[in-house]
C-alpha cells in the first residue's frame, strides 16, 4: 500500500469500524489507560487499512456480538481485534509489516538467491510467524525438488530448447511468485528509507 491508500485506509476503519463501536458506547479494556486505548485503536486503524468497508462492517459486527467485561461493554484487547480481521479479509501480501519484514531480512533475501522464496512465502502467509532457522532448512529442503525443476527448465530455456505449455507455465509462475517476494521485500526497504 502506497501512503495515500494506507490515509483512506486508516480512515474507512475509523469510520466503519472504530466510531461505530465508540457510538454504540463500548468502553476502553478494563484497565487500560485512555492514552493506551488511544493508541490501541490508532494502530488497529493502521493494521487493519487494507480491510474493505464491508469486512469492516461485518468486523464491527463480531465485536458487538461477543463484547467483553462483566456488563458486555467493552472493547476486545487489540490482537483479538487483529486476529478477527484477518479472519475476515487477510491482508494482501503487500500490507503485511511482517512479510515485509522477513523478505527485506536477510532470511528472505537468502530465499529469494536460493530460489526457494516461493515456499517461504506460502510458510510466513500459513505461519504469521518470522521463520526460524530450523523452519528455514525446512522450507529450503521442502522446496529442493521445486527449485531443481526450475533449475533444469531455466537450462534448457537457455540452451534454445523449447519447453512444453506445461513447462512454461509452472516456470513463469515460480517466477512472478519470487518476484513478488523480492517486491514485498523492497517495500519495506522504501519504508526504511522514508523514516
Amino acid at each position: 500500500m502506497d501512503a495515500e491508500a494506507q490515509k483512506a485506509g486508516e480512515k474507512r476503519v475509523k469510520d466503519c469500524l472504530i466510531d461505530p463501536l465508540v457510538g454504540l458506547g463500548l468502553l476502553r479494556p478494563a484497565g487500560m489507560k485512555v492514552d493506551q486505548f488511544d493508541a490501541m485503536r490508532e494502530e488497529l486503524a493502521r493494521k487493519l487499512a487494507y480491510m474493505s468497508a464491508a469486512n469492516l462492517a461485518a468486523l464491527a459486527e463480531q465485536i458487538t456480538s461477543r463484547p467483553p467485561g462483566k456488563g458486555s461493554d467493552r472493547w476486545p484487547a487489540g490482537p483479538l481485534v487483529l486476529q478477527w480481521g484477518i479472519a475476515i479479509q487477510a491482508p494482501p501480501d503487500d500490507a503485511s509489516p511482517l512479510l515485509r519484514a522477513i523478505f527485506a531480512h536477510a532470511t528472505g533475501q537468502e530465499a529469494i538467491a536460493a530460489g526457494y522464496a516461493p515456499e517461504l512465502l506460502v510458510w510466513a502467509k500459513k505461519n504469521r510467524a518470522f521463520p526460524k532457522s530450523f523452519a528455514v532448512k525446512t522450507i529450503r529442503d521442502g522446496a529442493d525438488k521445486a527449485m531443481r525443476r526450475a533449475a533444469d527448465l531455466e537450462r534448457i530455456e537457455r540452451g534454445g530448447e523449447a519447453l512444453t505449455a506445461e513447462e512454461t507455465v509452472w516456470l513463469e509462475r515460480r517466477r512472478a511468485a519470487t518476484e513478488k517476494c523480492r517486491k514485498i521485500g523492497a517495500l519495506s526497504l522504501e519504508c526504511a528509507h522514508e523514516d
